[in-house]
């Protein structure tokens, strides 16, 4: 009976352990998919999102309202 005891926990502990660390792969791998267009497409999407952000800024605002680091990043994002 002991002995029986004794198999099922190592199973359930070896089933576990391989539950754990196909998960863990997984979440690592979801990042490894992208390819290099998907990621920059990402980035410039994200850019453009910012970039919206300030000119609705500088809409209802004023361009006096907005900050050195929005400044600098309408300065950067314009010589592109």
């Amino acid at each position: 009976m002991m002995m029986l005891v004794a198999i099922v926990l190592f199973v359930a502990g070896l089933i576990y352990a391989v539950i754990r660390i196909t998960n863990h792969n997984a979440s690592h791998t979801k990042e490894q998919n992208y390819t290099l267009d998907e990621k920059y497409n990402a980035a410039k999407v994200e850019k453009q999102k910012e970039i919206d952000c300030i000119l609705e800024k500088i809409n209802k605002n004023g361009v006096q309202s907005l900050n050195s680091r929005e400044k600098q990043l309408l300065d950067d994002y314009s010589k592109n």
